[in-house]
């Protein structure tokens, strides 16, 4: 191991000189060490570094910002219009970008979580096939627990917004108090204990464990430039900055033993010159602005995961390229230094970039490729309201000798009212005195413009008038199949999206989701058992009577298992007409050997689902197997009769 001498700098604040860090990894992180100075500022030169690279798009994502909140900064000459009538509009914004990143959106939820499994897998082996059917159970648990259909609609608005989505899932263990029923009574004079009733009594113990799901901002996301965007896996790091609180850092320091030294950061709470948001959600003037208080104590965060080699950063003997995670503390102190051990070895971290080129680190989004058709709509339409206030002002040319000019002024913008002429000119009319000067709107056509650049934008995203649910352009009088074909097309595009997206987020997220509850997993838990999948687990795995009160018993251990990851044809459920399948029953149902050979009642359930109904299961008859000797019995008595005799 490396030694190190002590360095005279002065890091700490004079009141922790008694606090004592635990360092558990066996080594002196202390802030007045060499060890920990080399470190921090290697740390924070990755950061720099891979920031500068990052900030180069943050002008672009900037402006799709500003037309997603529908705000265009206004000139001098718009503010003092706004500021003499707030009423009057001035410049807008019309909407288009969000409404199609809106309806791609609806597509991929649709697609991912309009179903009863979020990450559906399959056994690899017969003896992995129960594991399988359970694990995708308890992730689906774990995924509504920790609330992944928010995390995941983040994720896919930021890879749509700015080109990529990055979310980071973490394993979470929630402690708490726990009551239980204790047993009370008295021990008799043989020395047995006899109860006579029960107590409550509470105890600390785990309350849930499964998975929390991180959203990493773009602004804030820190790759390896030297690898493409979706491959974040083959970077040398990955991180991403972040805020917390002084008290919530140090009570995480007294349950987590991975954490050390956030004492040090007592009187020093300035923040760091990496992080910062840069983004251009908080511009408008109505956005919420966080102001820091002087009452509150915000820390900045690094966390940084790397690829290390112990010997040479002084972190250990081997020679071996191993897999770190640090966290500075407003550029000033290493929190947490920890190596990596985890069953799947990767970092724990899944990017999306479904308009990526193959290359690019940062690739162009889909609402980047339509901001100049969005920016000359708005033109368009500011330009036809700037035309229109004009025309609405009424301009006048007057003949200041005959007519009171101060009437004019003082009445601007006030409807109806007195002009006076002069004396001079009483009795002479006013024809020719005062008139209004023809203004002509030449936006007039700019409102038809606008909407075929609005269709562009949507030819250009594959979010159509049809996935909108818009149909303005379409005939009066339009054939179901017509309409079909016209849907099909579009969503095939979305399909080929939303397959990318399960290829670069979905697969992995899953892979790491199994590995995490695999590795830490360590109390039993219950699945809910309904429908198909309780009746397979009767049918093919005997497990009838291990499901009780619709629930089933699942142990740590029978989740250890091979498994492959059912890949997703990117098709939403609702692309599939339900109409088709009915009619296709009909003809099955003429058809005998179509009826030997298909579960007829299977396929309609799966009609009805994508009809709307999600719970047809509840709608089942739960039927029992008996023996033969229980039926004849019941036969004897008139309880059962044989369907022949049933009229």
């Amino acid at each position: 191991m490396v030694e190190y001498d002590d360095l005279e700098v002065t890091t700490a604040d004079p009141s922790t000189n008694l606090y004592k860090p635990k360092y558990t990894n066996g080594l002196d992180w202390n802030p007045n060490r060499k060890l920990h100075n080399i470190m921090l500022q290697r740390l924070l030169e990755i950061a720099r570094q891979s920031k500068g690279a990052m900030s180069s798009r943050y002008d672009s994502w900037k402006k799709i910002d500003h037309n997603l909140t529908g705000f265009m900064p206004m000139d001098d000459e718009q503010y003092l219009e706004k500021q003499l009538d707030s009423r009057k509009p001035v410049a807008v914004v019309v909407p288009m970008t969000f409404a199609a990143r809106e309806a791609i959106l609806t597509y991929l939820t649709g697609t991912f979580l309009d179903r009863d499994i979020f990450f559906p897998i399959d056994g690899v082996g017969p003896e992995d096939t129960l594991g399988a059917l359970q694990m995708q159970h308890v992730l689906q648990q774990q995924a509504i627990h920790g609330d992944a259909e928010l995390a995941l609609h983040t994720q896919w608005s930021d890879s749509i917004t700015y080109g990529l989505g990055i979310l980071a899932p973490h394993w979470v263990e929630e402690h708490g108090n726990i009551i239980t029923q204790q047993p009370s009574g008295y021990t008799n004079i043989d020395g047995q204990f006899i109860q006579t009733g029960s107590t409550q009594a509470t105890e600390p113990g785990l309350l849930w464990e499964g998975h929390k799901f991180l959203n990493i901002d773009p602004y804030k996301y820190l790759p390896d430039p030297n690898v493409p965007g979706h491959k974040v896996q083959d970077g040398e790091f990955v991180g991403w900055n972040t805020t917390d609180n002084y008290l919530n850092l140090l009570a995480e320091e007294d349950q987590d033993d991975d954490m050390f030294n956030v004492r040090y950061l007592s009187g020093h709470h300035d923040h760091s010159v990496i992080s910062g948001d840069d983004s251009g959600r908080t511009d408008r003037d109505s956005a919420f602005v966080v102001d820091t208080m002087a009452s509150t104590r915000p820390t900045d965060l690094l966390v940084l995961y790397r690829k290390v080699v112990p010997k040479e950063e002084g972190l250990g003997d081997s020679m071996i390229p191993e897999k770190w995670l640090f966290v500075v503390a407003n550029d000033r102190v290493i929190i947490k230094a920890k190596k990596l051990e985890l069953n799947h070895n990767m970092f724990p971290v899944v990017v999306c970039a479904p308009d990526y080129d193959g290359y690019t680190t940062a690739p162009t989004s889909r609402m980047e490729t339509i901001f100049g058709l969005q920016e000359t709509i708005d033109w368009f339409v500011t330009s036809h309201i700037t035309n229109v206030r004009k025309a609405v002002n009424d301009t006048f040319v007057v003949d200041p000798f005959r007519i009171n000019v101060n009437d004019i002024t003082s009445r601007e913008g006030k409807p109806g009212g007195i002009i006076r002429t002069r004396r001079a000119s009483w009795g002479q009319g006013v024809g020719d005195a005062i008139t209004q000067l023809r203004v002509d709107d030449v936006t007039r056509g700019h409102m038809g413009d606008s909407q075929l650049m609005a269709s562009w934008m949507n030819q250009v995203t594959g979010a159509s008038e049809s996935l909108q649910g818009v149909f303005d352009n379409a005939p009066e009088r339009r054939t179901a199949q017509e309409f079909n074909s016209t849907h099909g097309s579009a969503t095939s595009r979305l399909a080929k999206y939303a397959r990318i997206i399960h290829a670069q987020s979905m697969r992995p997220l899953t892979r790491m989701m199994i590995a995490h509850t695999i590795q830490f997993m360590q109390k039993e838990t219950f699945i809910k058992v309904n429908g198909e999948f309780g009746a397979r687990l009767a049918r093919e795995f005997g497990k009838e009577e291990d499901i009780q009160s619709g629930r089933l018993k699942v142990a740590p251990w029978e989740l250890n298992i091979n498994y492959d990851i059912t890949p997703s044809d990117g098709r939403s459920n609702a692309d599939v007409d339900a109409q088709t399948l009915f009619q296709l029953m009909q003809v099955a149902l003429s058809n005998p050997q179509i009826l030997a050979k298909y579960d007829m009642p299977r396929i309609w359930a799966a009609a009805a689902r994508r009809a709307g109904e999600k719970n047809i299961q509840d709608f089942e008859i739960q039927m029992s197997v008996q023996d033969d000797d229980t039926i004849r019995d019941a036969v004897a008595e008139g309880q059962l009769q044989r369907v022949s005799n049933v009229q």
